[in-house]
């Protein structure tokens, strides 16, 4: 856990790191929520698993993405919000929560550790709209994949 990490976020991981597509296609059809993934699946093999389960996808490639300002650019590209969307974690919010249109939503954040390090409070606060009870409450199937190894914390040093 980094510094700034939402407790909530937290518990609402579950880690497939290593399992076949064909468990985590069966794993996902029922999931809700954010789930971190390292397994050796491609961008590509994530968006094809997105078609199987015919949820609309959203893909937010974060490799250069360090600041607030650029990660809400992502979602606005990403998403194709409308245009009263405010660059703002509460047009987010709303956005993410119209986004699916009925059909269940798979959100692939690819390279998210570098936001998570750089911005850890913006990082949480984006977690907290992902993974929002309204969110994850709805009859329709949602999603968030963290595509990627986690930032790289490196401990305090001890102190005499």
């Amino acid at each position: 856990m980094w510094e700034g990490q939402s407790p909530r976020s937290v518990s609402l991981f579950v880690d497939f790191r290593g399992a076949p597509m064909s468990n985590a296609l069966q794993e996902l059809t029922d999931a809700r929520g954010v789930v971190r993934w390292s397994g050796p699946e491609s961008l590509a093999d994530l968006e094809e698993l997105s078609e199987q389960l015919d949820r609309r996808c959203v893909v937010l490639e974060a490799a250069e993405v360090e600041a607030t300002s650029a990660f809400l650019d992502l979602c606005s590209q990403g998403f194709g919000v409308p245009d009263w969307f405010e660059m703002n974690w509460d047009s987010l919010e709303e956005c993410v929560s119209e986004a699916d249109e009925g059909e269940g939503l798979l959100v692939i954040w690819s390279d998210w550790a570098a936001f998570a390090d750089a911005e850890p409070e913006d990082f949480a606060t984006a977690m907290d709209i992902f993974a929002s009870p309204g969110l994850l409450n709805r009859d329709v199937p949602y999603s968030v994949i963290l595509l990627g190894a986690p930032p790289i914390v490196v401990p305090p040093a001890p102190t005499d």
